[in-house]
């Protein structure tokens, strides 16, 4: 795979066959390498500082899974014509949406209680 470099503002960017950023380093000694996924989505950046992060998509390339190395992960459900209709993370924090990208619910919970935001919901599904 032949790989492209440019400077910029001082700082060094690497480039793939498909002039996607795989590495930067910055005058700082700062660097970050990217890979990417089979359709073009960034799939897994670390940096110098050893801070990790992964992400997944579904088939329409919308993320729906996102972990990184300090432990947070959050975790995204679309529709068929790609809009967020249910989210959620590892602090506890949970929503849905309707159509029009309006969340109707929210939950937030934590590690010894669970609690809504103290209105009653009816979900429904569209």
């Amino acid at each position: 795979m032949k790989t492209t470099f440019k400077i910029i503002a001082g700082n060094l960017h690497e480039y793939d066959s498909n002039g996607k950023e795989i590495h930067f380093k910055d005058s700082d000694g700062f660097e970050y390498w990217r890979e990417y996924g089979s359709k073009g989505n960034s799939i897994h950046l670390k940096d110098s500082s050893g801070v990790e992060s992964w992400r997944e998509f579904d088939s329409n390339g919308n993320l729906i899974h996102f972990k990184d190395s300090d432990g947070y992960e959050r975790w995204a459900e679309h529709d068929s014509n790609g809009k967020l209709i249910h989210f959620k993370n590892s602090n506890g924090v949970e929503s849905w949406f309707d159509s029009n990208r309006n969340r109707i619910t929210k939950k937030q919970f934590d590690k010894l209680k669970s609690s809504c935001d103290g209105k009653k919901y009816q979900l429904k599904l569209i």
